[in-house]
């Protein structure tokens, strides 16, 4: 797990909060034993990841990422100023931040937006201003523990049945990977 966690956080250099992560885990490595050690310099040759396409991250992608995650600790309300891919154009969104995540090489927040009655999923990259509200929040709404297991991407809903027809000779690369 000490291994997959580094190689992790390695493959999301640049990433906010990476390099606190990547700290807390030399820390954790030094105080193992030599064999073990040596153990973990052995899995690279054994286990590989890989991250997904990213960004190079920038200083006001790093401060808006810090501010978020204390605002999602603390349970403080935001107000953002948010590049709305869906309509072109940015908004402003008073918001309850429930959770970050790391998917598909980006960094999302999860919040609650009472505008919408609903939670809706933010790029940070997108975030162009960002205000901590003193004012704190209960959660009274549960978000699954993994929330992307049923999606292809970044949002989540009810399961839908889609079926893909694959050229005949495509056929041995997709059942090894088919999921029902």
């Amino acid at each position: 797990a000490l291994y997959l966690s580094r190689s992790i956080v390695e493959a999301l250099s640049g990433w906010p909060l990476a390099d606190e992560l990547g700290a807390a885990l030399h820390k954790l490595e030094k105080s193992l034993n030599p064999r073990m050690r040596e153990f973990l310099g052995t899995l690279p040759q054994v286990i590989t990841t890989k991250a997904g396409p990213r960004a190079g991250a920038n200083r006001q992608l790093s401060d808006i990422t810090r501010r978020l995650f204390d605002a999602v600790r603390d349970r403080h309300e935001i107000e953002m100023s948010y590049f709305s891919a869906r309509s072109n154009r940015a908004k402003t969104y008073r918001a309850q931040p429930y959770r970050i995540t790391l998917a598909q090489g980006g960094v999302y927040l999860i919040a609650w937006v009472d505008q919408y009655n609903e939670f809706r999923t933010f790029a940070v990259d997108r975030v162009q201003k960002l205000s901590v509200k003193d004012e704190t929040f209960r959660k009274t709404r549960e978000l699954p523990a993994d929330l992307f297991a049923s999606s292809m991407g970044v949002f989540w809903g009810e399961p839908q049945r889609v079926v893909i027809e694959f050229a005949a000779r495509h056929a041995p690369y997709q059942i090894g990977r088919a999921h029902v």
